[in-house]
């Protein structure tokens, strides 16, 4: 996770949060706490892609949402509106 927090751009975080997915799944509590709720990898992604549509990284979002998708974690309604 500390790797995650020193990443300078987001592929780099888009490529950590991918091994997260492999090694420990969607459900992964990362260890951090939201308003009571702990965070879980597949958090991180959600906020990535929404960030990757929000500055039209359009490689970032392909590579956010197939590494959730891959997982059956995210419908596509759940993440960017258009």
């Amino acid at each position: 996770m500390m790797q995650l927090r020193e990443a300078e751009n987001l592929e780099e975080q888009g490529d950590i949060l991918h091994y997260l997915v492999v090694q420990f799944g969607l459900n992964h509590e990362t260890g951090s706490v939201i308003e009571g709720q702990a965070v879980t990898v597949k958090d991180l992604l959600k906020d990535l892609y929404e960030r990757a549509c929000h500055i039209k990284h359009w490689a970032l979002v392909r590579h956010t949402a197939g590494t959730v998708s891959h997982t059956g974690g995210m419908r596509r309604t759940e993440g960017h509106r258009r």
